[in-house]
Order: C-alpha cells, then sequence, then structure tokens
C-alpha cells in the first residue's frame, strides 16, 4: 500500500511561550506544545488526497524531541494512519537545510510514496524553506503555496492565487505539495478519532537509521546564522472610522489622513 507523507511540525503553545536558547535558536524540549496551526491544512489536504484511491494510507511524519509525539496525536485525531517521529540528541540546532534532508532520508526510507504534504510555512520560525528544500532533496517537483489540489490521471494539479491573479501548475510523479490556509476547511476530530489516536503506536526512527551521522545535522553543520532576535513589537493604536450613508466617514478620514502626515 502506497503512502501519502503529511510533514508536521511540534511548536510551542502558545507562541508566547517559545524559549530561545543562548546560540539564539527556538528549543523545542521547554515547555507546552502541539502541531502547528497551519498544519491542520497540510493533514486535512493530506487526507483527501488519499482518499481518492483504495490502496493509500496517510503517515504522519515530524522531527523533534519526544515531546512531539503530542503533534503526532494530532495528526492522527485528524485521520492519519501513522505517525513517525525522527528523534536524536544530534539533531538539535538543525538549520533547514539539515532539517529537509533529514525529512528526505525519511521519506525514502519509509518507501512508496507517492506524494508529500506540507504546510506553507511554520508557525515559529515561519521560513516556508522546507517544502522547496525537501523536494530538492529528493528530487522530486514541488508544487507550492496550493489553494486546491486535485489529481487528474497521473497528473497533480493545483492552483495558486497572487496579487497579479490566480495561476494553475501540473507535476506527473511523485511530487511535494505545501498548502495554505486557503485552501479549504479543517474538521474537528470526533471523541472515537481522539480515543482511537491516544492508542495508535508511534514509530521511531534515529540518525543510524537513516544512514546520517552528527557532521550532516545539528549546530555544528547549519549553514544559517542567527544573529538577533527581537520581540514582535507591541501593534499601535489604531482609529476605527465608521461608513455611514451621509458621507461623514469621507471627511472623517480626510480630517485624519491630514493630521498623520502632518506628524
Amino acid at each position: 500500500m502506497a503512502r501519502i507523507v503529511v510533514c508536521v511540525k511540534y511548536v510551542a503553545d502558545p507562541p508566547e511561550e517559545a524559549v530561545v536558547g543562548h546560540d539564539l535558536r527556538l528549543v523545542r524540549d521547554e515547555g507546552k506544545g502541539r502541531m502547528g496551526e497551519l498544519d491542520d491544512y497540510a493533514v486535512e489536504r493530506a487526507l483527501e488526497f488519499s482518499s481518492l484511491s483504495d490502496d493509500r494510507r496517510v503517515c504522519a511524519l515530524t522531527m523533534g524531541p519526544s515531546g512531539a509525539e503530542e503533534a503526532l496525536r494530532h495528526a492522527l485525531e485528524l485521520g492519519a494512519d501513522e505517525a513517525v517521529l525522527i528523534t536524536d540528541p544530534a539533531l538539535a540546532g538543525s538549520d533547514v537545510p539539515a532539517t529537509a534532508k533529514v525529512l528526505a532520508r525519511a521519506v525514502t526510507h519509509l518507501g512508496d510514496v507517492d506524494a508529500v504534504f506540507c504546510a506553507m510555512s511554520s508557525t515559529d520560525s515561519a521560513t516556508g524553506l522546507v517544502p522547496e528544500m525537501l523536494a530538492a532533496e529528493l528530487g522530486w517537483t514541488p508544487l507550492t503555496d496550493a489553494e486546491s489540489v486535485v489529481e487528474d490521471g497521473a497528473e497533480v494539479r493545483i492552483r495558486r492565487s497572487s496579487a497579479t491573479g490566480n495561476a494553475e501548475f501540473a507535476a506527473t510523479g511523485p511530487t511535494v505539495v505545501s498548502v495554505t490556509d486557503q485552501s479549504g476547511e479543517v474538521h474537528y476530530p470526533s471523541f472515537r478519532d481522539l480515543r482511537t489516536a491516544r492508542r495508535t503506536p508511534i514509530a521511531t526512527l534515529a540518525l543510524d537509521d537513516l544512514g546520517l551521522d552528527e557532521s550532516q545535522v545539528g549546530t555544528n553543520a547549519s549553514r544559517l546564522q542567527v544573529l538577533d532576535v527581537q520581540p514582535i513589537p507591541a501593534r499601535e493604536s489604531e482609529r476605527r472610522i465608521l461608513v455611514d450613508k451621509d458621507g461623514s466617514a469621507a471627511e472623517e478620514l480626510a480630517r485624519y489622513i491630514t493630521e498623520i502626515t502632518r506628524d
């Protein structure tokens, strides 16, 4: 039976509780965490894609500390058939290229994978680079930022929106698809889904299982250097202008624009 792999990520919950270490990298093994909210859409679209064939199952995949099992449990609650955690002390501090390499090795290790689904970005580091780098490591076609995904015979087709309009892209063969939060609805798991997910065993893989060593992952292998980390600035006060039929809103808006441009 073929697999549809969906990559998910264990992030701080709530995001404000993310811990930054002395090396300016996120610490993944402290505090409470969960599966990233954008990953819900990737899981949902992977389930829909898998349902188009009777001989497929969905496998949730993540890389992280032992606590990352919580992210995989949520993917199982949403309907994934199986889950795999890649965990090894040497993985701490891995940058995006190393993460993509590890995930690609895991996909190859699983074997008989038709497609990999990802969110358009994580909700912590938010680079949005993993899907493309994962596709490059696998030698597969990337179809990114999809708002819809369909399978048409041997082709996978996506639609992507931008400031200039809509565009459609297609690929044959194994693909890596990243989906946006505009790709469709996400269902809520039932009580039965929750119970089933808690009973489902989670497989684990270490670096040795993937034919990797410490020289290829972790802080020592990082090609990215974080120079500084700053908190998100507080949102400035806002002025709300109600639209009225008498046109007074236009006058108020004109006065407000005059005020801020004068300052």
